[in-house]
Formats: structure tokens, sequence, C-alpha cells
């Protein structure tokens, strides 16, 4: 059970001077614990996130939880679009401009030399900080609710940030399917997320991503799996 003095340890330990990718990658432990990723202002400009104590040029960006923390950030979070939330949500955000592609394996992943791409943008512009701590859901849970990163949709605010996040996620989603590779930009890696737009159809539990009132996919709640959303469209009136 979390106290006080556990959570206020774990916050000093996240905004403190964070490291580059590279030391990070040697340095962390392969224990539990709770990680933060960091960028200057000017990266993802807009999102605004709370200011590093150790580096008043940084911001958060995101907060995580691992079981092994380099294994985490190392093999996942740096390599594997398939297994982190947070490349699928940087690659939706970067896709206009750095026309990121991808394929579909058992989920929608970037194709091998643009998961590389995504990676040297992180080590360029992305720094962390992590704290250990054997059960990390709950700590992980209570800061998010109390730092806010813009990018981990749980915790961020209703507003600007939110609506991009779920744009960006949903835009990624959409950007390959079953049986289709996304091997040159495609309408949906040109253009930008905010061009498009999300809204719920209830009586199927799903989002709908649209430009112009036409539907371009239909993306579960909470779920990587892109679906044809033609099925729902007597019941929900979209067209």
């Amino acid at each position: 059970m979390l106290n006080d003095a556990t959570v206020q340890r774990a916050t000093a330990e996240l905004l403190c001077a964070p490291q580059t990718l590279e030391r990070a990658a040697r340095a962390l432990p392969m224990t539990a614990g709770v990680y933060a990723w960091w960028a200057p202002p000017e990266v993802l400009d807009f999102f605004p996130g709370p200011v590093n104590t150790g580096d008043a040029d940084l911001r958060l960006l995101y907060l995580g939880k691992a079981r092994w923390l380099r294994s985490r950030v190392a093999y996942n979070h740096l390599k594997d679009s398939g297994r982190s939330t947070l490349r699928r949500t940087l690659a939706g955000l970067l896709m206009p401009a750095e026309s990121y592609r991808t394929t579909w394996a058992d989920r929608v992943v970037l194709i091998p030399k643009d998961e590389q791409r995504l990676t040297h943008w992180m080590h360029h512009h992305l720094t962390l900080t992590w704290t250990e701590h054997p059960d990390p859901a709950p700590l992980e849970k209570e800061l998010i609710s109390q730092l806010h990163p813009p990018l981990n949709f749980e915790g961020a605010q209703h507003g600007t940030s939110r609506d991009r996040v779920k744009q960006a996620r949903a835009f990624y989603y959409a950007s390959a399917g079953p049986g289709r590779t996304s091997s040159r930009p495609s309408l949906l890696s040109t253009e930008h997320p905010s061009h498009f737009s999300l809204r719920s159809c209830r009586c199927w539990s799903m989002e709908i991503l649209e430009k112009d009132g036409r539907v371009l996919a239909s993306i579960p709640e909470g779920t990587p799996v892109q679906r044809s959303c033609s099925a729902a469209m007597p019941r929900c009136g979209l067209r």
C-alpha cells in the first residue's frame, strides 16, 4: 500500500535531471519501477507538461511502469511499436512530418526501417528518469493522477491535449490493416491527425475516424486491432 513518503520519494527521483537514452539503457536496473520521459518545450510543443526540477529546460511527456525497467525501455519502447503505447502515440503524432510507414502483423507496427528512424528520433529528442518500486502499478496510477503527463491518455487533462493523443493513436491504428501494408505515404500518413475527427459509435463501443464526413476506419476503444465499421453503419447512422 502506498504512503505519502513513498510517493514523495518517487516524485523527487522522477523529477531529477534526466539521463540520455544511451546512458539510461546501460544504467537502468533489472527491477520493477516507474519511468518518465522528458523533452524540451519545442519538441511536440503543443503538449504542455510539468517542468523538470533538475533541468528547467525539460518538461514531462509520459509515465510508464515496468516489471523490469531496463527490458521495458530498451527492448520495447526503443525497438518495438507493437509493444509500446508510447511508440505508437509518437508515430501517430509524427507521421505527417516523418512519413512513417506501417504494416500489419497481428497488429499495426512500423516497418523495420521506420522503427529504426523513430528510435533515432527518440534518442535525439527524449531523455529519461526512473524510480524503483516493487509494486509499480499503483504508484504509476498515483503519479499520473498528480503529474498529468500529456501523452498518458488516462492522465491527460480533458481538452486539446487529450484530444490530440486520442486522434494520434486512432490515426496510427488506421494506417494499416490485415492484408494491407502502408509501403508508401498514404492519405493517413501525409495529413495531420487534427485534419480527422473521432466520434463514438455507442451501439458498437468503438471510435469512428472520419474526414470530410467519410468513415475511414473504426477503432474499438482500448485495442490496437483495426476493424471494419461497415456493419455498424445501419445501426448508428454513419455514412
